[in-house]
């Protein structure tokens, strides 16, 4: 935890030293004589041992102050000289292999270096924890320090020793322990803590992995640490890594309570992290309630140009509009099939005329085909009905199936997720000032506390055991009453109430535009068959007439006048064939972009979800708001940790004061867990 490390208060080199020596600086390869500043600890390099034919990595560093030295093994570098052999070490510790070269390097150096300076300590990330267990087969007790290390080969270690200064560190989210933990792999020696370093974020997964890279994100404008060390909680007093286990017993004196008043303001301000997260999260929240509409218009307009996308024909384009060009169209096919029918019907009188009824009595066929004009004019006639309908009912979609999809129910409009995320974010913040000010409380009480035994000259442990009975007025234990937290009745689903929505406004929308959408699309397109063949029908019986010549035998008497009919006809003929061409070359693609509409409507669909999704709650800011979330539980749980050693050490003395200032703590603690709770409401993982 950041204030651990900030306010230092113990001597020697801690486990965050070395998990940042570990994750950050062996990778960089500083030189011998290089010196390092670690955590406000000076280290220098004694000695390394880079680009070893084995593949091996490692610098040993001494801390300037206490004369300590450390051996730090990196892990894979496969750019690196001899990366290859890095790699092959990386398959070979999925082995049981009895010997592997690069491990049994990392433990002659440690060895040499043991023998040289007096090794107090090893530390290793990735490939680099094998490397530092390699050293334990020489020294168990050694101290070892790991940050997400590579299980050790099968039987390398062995089970029935006790490892008692080893410990290893596990980020939740590093992709290499989320694998072989499932696996049974987590062949490490000692204790595993589990941290938080990093958010299951693609673009911090190479920090989570060493534990630094970058040492940081940034989220709409907030710098968040991701580097390991300060993610490890260590005890306000002795630095030591506070692991779920008791820490080392204190003595409750003057001194002691000073560390603990410090400790707690830098415990405020590391609360004051995750407020500044969670009033960053609230003001996204509000951000895009204010662009309700936009996120309307846009998924409508989404909507529309993947309709009209998906038609190809010009004649169509527009359709999702109240104006389309399909309605001037139909018009003009109306006009065109009149055309045809005004000038077939300037031909009736010759098809009427004696000579061409004796024709027809001949032959015993009626070619007239007036019939069939008044037949495509009410097919035609029919589309446009249903085309209209179809308009209607897209328009029907974009006024008022759309936007009732961010509803609870569609059968309003209403921002429904994120109004439930502004209500509880408003408790969530509120409940956070509370906690804020009760951690500012209970340092005041120590500062009080700690003031009047400096009064009364009790600057003992022991004085203080004897005598504070006698002063047990001056800390008291706040009421529940004086930080009672809200409970929030809103996003009781947590945030899966957003793939609810999703979902059955998903399906809302599938079920209403198959209905009117799909269906009419589809019976619109064997319309525009029906008008096709009746098209045809009409070129069919005209061609009749023009061609009945060649298909009978005339007497000599009647073939000088039919002769003439015939020559008339045929001049008439562009007339009437143009206008119904003009038709014919349209409806094909007609037809075809109505019945392709009808078909891939469900993949379409399919390709608008992801914009629903964005309306719901645009991707981006809900992710932001995800990582946000993520690392203010982690800085509540990390507060919790340290409070409940503050707890521990508190607890089980004879001064009823000491103990009220326990009891405060486990106040503080009580209301974390609310806290975390309620934030974890808008948190997916």
């Amino acid at each position: 935890m950041e204030t651990a490390i900030e306010e230092r208060r113990f001597n020697g080199t801690s486990e965050p030293d070395l998990v940042e020596l570990a994750g950050d600086w062996v990778y960089q390869k500083p030189k011998y004589g290089d010196p390092i500043n670690v955590n406000d600890v000076k280290f220098v390099v004694v000695n390394t041992r880079y680009d070893d034919p084995t593949g091996l990595d490692a610098m040993t560093v001494k801390n300037v102050e206490t004369g300590e030295y450390s051996i730090i093994f990196q892990g894979t570098q496969k750019d690196a000289k001899y990366g290859k052999e890095d790699l092959k070490t990386d398959a070979l510790l999925t082995t049981d292999m009895p010997t592997i070269p690069q491990l049994e390097a990392s433990k002659e150096y440690y060895i040499e270096m043991n023998e040289k300076f007096g090794i107090s300590s090893v530390a290793g990330n990735s490939l680099g924890g094998p490397l530092a267990f390699s050293a334990l087969q020489v020294n168990p007790e050694l101290r070892c320090v790991t940050i997400n290390p590579a299980p050790a080969p099968k039987g390398y270690l062995d089970p029935n020793k006790v490892y008692p200064n080893a410990l290893n560190f596990y980020d939740k989210h590093d992709p290499l322990t989320s694998i072989t933990t499932p696996l049974g792999m987590e062949r490490v020696p000692g204790e595993v803590v589990t941290i938080e370093a990093g958010a299951a974020i693609i673009s911090s997964m190479g920090s989570i992995h060493t534990g630094f890279k970058e040492g940081s994100i940034t989220v709409r404008g907030i710098t968040i640490s991701t580097a390991a060390d300060d993610h490890i909680v260590t005890s306000i007093w002795t630095g030591e890594t506070l692991t779920g286990e008791s820490s080392t017993r204190i003595d409750v004196n003057l001194k002691n309570l000073d560390i603990l008043s410090k400790g707690l303001v830098g415990a405020s301000n590391d609360f004051g992290l995750a407020q500044s997260y969670m009033e960053k999260s609230e003001e996204i929240v509000l951000n895009e309630e204010s662009i309700f509409t936009m996120r309307l218009e846009t998924m409508i307009s989404t909507f529309n140009d993947m309709i009209e996308d998906s038609i190809y024909d010009p004649v169509l384009k527009g359709i999702t509009r109240a104006q389309s060009a399909i309605t001037s169209e139909v018009s003009d096919w109306l006009s065109k099939l009149d055309t045809a029918e005004q000038h077939f019907q300037s031909i009736n009188a010759i098809l009427n005329s004696p000579p061409v009824e004796l024709i027809e009595h001949i032959i015993s066929v009626d070619i007239s085909v007036e019939s069939l004009f008044q037949e495509a004019r009410d097919h035609i006639n029919k589309f446009f009905l249903e085309v209209c309908s179809l308009s209607n009912g897209i328009a029907h979609i974009n006024e008022d199936v759309i936007p009732s999809l961010l509803s609870e129910a569609q059968n309003k409009v209403d921002d429904f997720l994120v109004n439930e995320m502004r209500d509880h974010y408003t408790i969530v913040n509120s409940n956070t000032e509370k906690v804020s000010q009760q951690i500012v409380d209970f340092g005041e009480k120590v500062v009080n506390f700690k003031e009047e035994l400096e009064k009364r000259d009790l600057t003992s442990a022991l004085s203080i055991k004897m005598q504070a009975n006698a002063i047990s007025d001056i800390v008291k234990i706040p009421g529940k009453s004086d930080f009672l937290l809200e409970e929030s009745n809103h996003l009781l689903l947590g945030m899966k109430l957003k793939e609810l929505v999703l979902e059955s406004s998903f399906n809302h929308i599938s079920n209403l535009t198959h209905i009117l959408i799909g269906v009419p699309a589809a019976a619109i397109a064997s319309i525009v068959g029906v008008i096709e063949t009746a098209v045809k029908g009409i070129s069919l019986a005209i061609s009749k007439v023009f061609d009945f010549s060649h298909s009978i035998s005339l007497p000599a008497s009647l073939f000088p006048q039919f002769q003439e009919i015939e020559q008339k006809l045929k001049s008439l003929a562009n007339s009437i064939t143009r206008p119904l061409d003009d038709i014919g070359s349209m409806l094909g693609g007609v037809r075809d972009s109505f019945f392709r509409l009808s078909i891939y409507l469900p993949d379409l669909l399919r390709e608008f979800k992801p914009y629903l999704d964005d309306a719901i709650f645009t991707i981006i800011n809900y992710n932001d708001i995800n990582v946000l979330n993520l690392f203010a539980m982690t800085q509540l749980k990390e507060l919790k940790i340290l409070l409940q050693d503050v707890s521990f050490q508190l607890s089980e003395h004879s001064a009823k004061s000491i103990e009220a200032l326990g009891e405060t703590s486990d106040l503080v603690i009580e209301n974390l867990d609310m806290l975390t709770s309620q934030i974890k409401k808008v948190t997916f993982e």
